[in-house]
């Protein structure tokens, strides 16, 4: 199901039991996921089903020192997200990601690396990739001008999407559309989250179309 927040004219209170902002590939990901669980679930999109202008100007930015267009050549506000335009490359964690040496100025992740591990086969699925790993005999064959047998340098192949799988909304987005326990609400940009008096569970989000007609999401 779905609803352009931009065609609803009367302020309205929505109530679901999760809510989602952003339907990009991680918002489409999630929806059906918790809908295959029986959850019915509200998906926010700021865009459109297509590209627009209007959405995509909202990123533009002012830059106080070095120049960044990812700020805003990278990034879309549309159903589908950045996969509308993603390159598709899958390459899997390390060890070193989720707990970095020594002397490196990053912080360890709350997890470990077998609870991302268990989720490859499905996102390999989902990408529509082979599940094979090159052994690394055949990575030590690649003709590299960089020493494969260095401890400093770690080298992995990586996997590509094809192409009409890469866009989710052409994917995953009709699908999502089509449930009965999931509505897209387009044109719904999030201006303000309200948490529960006293902890740090969400109670309700306000989002806005673009009239600036405000809308109430709340938890059911």
């Amino acid at each position: 199901m779905q609803v352009d927040l931009d065609s609803v004219t009367t302020p309205v209170q929505f109530k679901s039991t999760v809510c989602i902002v952003g339907a990009g590939i991680a918002g489409l990901v999630l929806a059906r996921t918790l809908a295959q669980g029986g959850i019915e679930v509200h998906l926010l999109e700021g865009g459109g089903r297509l590209p627009e202008s209007r959405s995509q100007e909202l990123y533009a930015v002012q830059m106080a020192a070095m120049r960044h267009d990812g700020a805003t050549d990278g990034r879309f506000r549309v159903f589908g997200g950045s996969s509308t335009r993603w390159g598709g490359q899958l390459l899997n964690y390390t060890p070193d990601i989720f707990d970095p040496p020594s002397g490196i100025p990053s912080a360890r992740w709350p997890l470990g690396i077998e609870e991302i591990e268990r989720y490859y086969a499905e996102v390999r699925d989902l990408m529509c990739v082979s599940h094979h790993s090159p052994s690394a005999r055949a990575i030590k064959s690649l003709s590299t001008r960089r020493p494969v047998d260095s401890t400093d340098i770690n080298v992995r192949f990586s996997k590509w999407a094809p192409f009409s799988k890469r866009n989710l909304a052409s994917t995953l987005g009709p699908e999502c559309l089509a449930s009965n326990r999931i509505t897209v609400f387009f044109h719904a940009n999030v201006t303000s989250v309200k948490f529960r008096e006293g902890s740090n569970r969400v109670e309700a989000v306000t989002a806005k179309n673009y009239a600036g007609k405000p809308f109430k999401f709340e938890s059911s």
